[in-house]
This record gives C-alpha cells, sequence and structure tokens, in this order.
C-alpha cells in the first residue's frame, strides 16, 4: 500500500533511535554484568509501548492522507470550476458585446427613418416621443456595453487633464431631449476646472448620474454646483427625492428602491455602475436627498497632490 510505505519511511528515524536505545540498554547490561531477564523485560515493555505509539501513529497518518489527497481533490474541482466559470464568462462578454454592436444598427436607423417623417404637427409629437423611447434603448445598451468593460480589470483608462466643463457639456447634449421632454430647466455655470480622469469613464460616471437626475424631475431644474473649496462636483436636482432607508443602498447592483419600483424607470444597474467607476477613477460619490425636495450627488475629485501621485502610479504600471 503506498501510503502504508510512506508510513514506514515517515517513522524511520523513530524506528532508528529505538534500535539504538536497545542496543545501549543491552550493551550496559552486558558491561556490567546484570541480569539479562530484567533487559528482556524491559525490551518487552519498550516494544509494546512502541506498538502501540506505531499503530496509532499509522492510523492518524492514514486520516492525514486521507485529508491531503481530499484537500488536493477539492484544489482540483475547485480549479476545474473556476475555470469552467471563465470560460462561461468570456462566452458571456462575447455574446453581450456583439448583441450590443448589433442592436445599435436598428437603432441607428430607426433615427434615419424619423428623420424622413418631416416636422409636420402631426408627426411632431410621434417623432419626440419615438426619439425619447430610442434614447432609453440606447441609454441602456451602453449601459450594457459599460458593465461588460468595467467587469473587465484590465480595462483601459488613460488618465489625462480633463475640462471638466467639456464632460458636463457632452452629457447635457445627449440628454437634452430627456429633460426637453419633462420640461426642466439647467443650472449651468462654467467653472473652467482642469481636473486629472479619464475622459471616456468620467463622461459615463456622470451620464449615470445625470441620467438619475432626469428620470426623476420634471417641471423642476437640475444644477451643476463645482464647490471650489471642497474640490467637488455637486450635481442637484429638485425631483421626487429619495426615501432615507433607501439611500445607504442605492449604489448596491440590482437595486432600484421604491422610486424605481414605482415608476417603473430604475435597472438597478445605472448607480452601481457610477460607484464601480468612481472607484476605478478614485472618486469619492455619495449623495443627500429629501423625499419631496429633491438629491444632491457630490463627486469629490482628488485634490492637487492627490491627483499628481495617482497620475505618477498610473505612469508606472
Amino acid at each position: 500500500m503506498t501510503w502504508f510505505r510512506s508510513y514506514i519511511r515517515k517513522i524511520g528515524s523513530d524506528i532508528f533511535i529505538y534500535s539504538i536505545t536497545i542496543f545501549l540498554f543491552y550493551f550496559s547490561f552486558k558491561v556490567a554484568d546484570l541480569p539479562m531477564e530484567y533487559f528482556i523485560m524491559d525490551f518487552q515493555i519498550v516494544s509494546f509501548i512502541l506498538l502501540i505509539y506505531m499503530i496509532i501513529a499509522a492510523i492518524r497518518f492514514k486520516k492525514e492522507i486521507g485529508r491531503i489527497e481530499e484537500i488536493e481533490s477539492l484544489k482540483l474541482e475547485k480549479r476545474a470550476l473556476k475555470n469552467q466559470m471563465m470560460r462561461e464568462k468570456d462566452d458571456l462578454e462575447e455574446y453581450f458585446a456583439v448583441w450590443v454592436h448589433q442592436i445599435k444598427t436598428p437603432i441607428t436607423v430607426s433615427r434615419l427613418l424619423l428623420d424622413e417623417l418631416g416636422d409636420e404637427d402631426r408627426n411632431l409629437d410621434f417623432k419626440k416621443s419615438l426619439k425619447k423611447e430610442l434614447h432609453h434603448i440606447e441609454e441602456y445598451t451602453n449601459m450594457a456595453m459599460s458593465y461588460l468593460k468595467i467587469l473587465n480589470r484590465g480595462a483601459d483608462m488613460d488618465l489625462t487633464e480633463v475640462n471638466l466643463d467639456d464632460v458636463i457639456r457632452s452629457v447635457l447634449k445627449k440628454y437634452s431631449i430627456i429633460f426637453i421632454s419633462n420640461h426642466t430647466s439647467i443650472d449651468f455655470r462654467p467653472s473652467d476646472k482642469m481636473i486629472v480622469s479619464d475622459y471616456a469613464w468620467l463622461s459615463i460616471l456622470l451620464e449615470q448620474v445625470v441620467s438619475n437626475a432626469a428620470k426623476y424631475t420634471e417641471h423642476g431644474q437640475v444644477s451643476f454646483i463645482f464647490h471650489e473649496d471642497e474640490f467637488l462636483l455637486e450635481v442637484r436636482d429638485t425631483g421626487i427625492g429619495i426615501r432615507s432607508e433607501d439611500i445607504p443602498k442605492i449604489f448596491d447592483r440590482g437595486y432600484s428602491g421604491f422610486n424605481g419600483r414605482l415608476n417603473q424607470k430604475s435597472s438597478g444597474l445605472g448607480l452601481f455602475l457610477a460607484s464601480s467607476i468612481a472607484r476605478r477613477l478614485s472618486i469619492g460619490l455619495r449623495v443627500e436627498s429629501r423625499l419631496g425636495e429633491g438629491t444632491s450627488f457630490y463627486m469629490d475629485f482628488p485634490k492637487i497632490s492627490e491627483r499628481l501621485t495617482m497620475t505618477r502610479a498610473w505612469k508606472k504600471a
């Protein structure tokens, strides 16, 4: 038996010490001319103790070998499951990447068909409603693609100096149709602030925050306020607000909150995506809200010294 041979090799030193000890006892008895029956009695006692020790040690060793084999088996099974999960994850990401690219084609075609309808009064309301729905489809499609990218830890990130006003303007242009449809006014005063960040990821982060404000603010106002002393951007709306018990969970994946469930407007993914991007960009993201009064999202950008450190770290990576 393989385990028994391993066991014998393990206790080989113990058997050697036992043999040396017995020999020394025997030699001592011979030199001192002591009665050999006492040596034989001691030999039997020590041998019996050794036999008991070897049996107990063998049982323990066999159990240990069994545990080691079970652990190795579990490790192999874990490795196989991990490889399978990685393959399934890669297949899933590949499928959704293809799906997202494919669905963009009918969105583009739909926009072209809308442009051909003309601007007659009878078509105007229809076009506005359809454009709004197309915007939502495109928004969720882009969100899915961004989510897949953020899952990929190796996703590219290009840290450069970014003009915050440019990012805000591009996001406002993208969501203008929603603001117009909801009769929401915009209060944006350029701050001309330069920050070190990734333009594309920062845009996606701000899009999710603005999207949340656009969904829940009708006949109100969305303001963009840069707080110079704290070096942070506040996106404030006068919408329906968020319940206090929902605030600690709104950045959790899949959590839509009471407002999302009531209005069926939330996927539970947007703010989770925003918080994930914020962590990667070293941006503090927090929210304050009062039900029925509005909500403020705060994007706390790294200070000048922190930005320089972050830039050096990314350049070394």
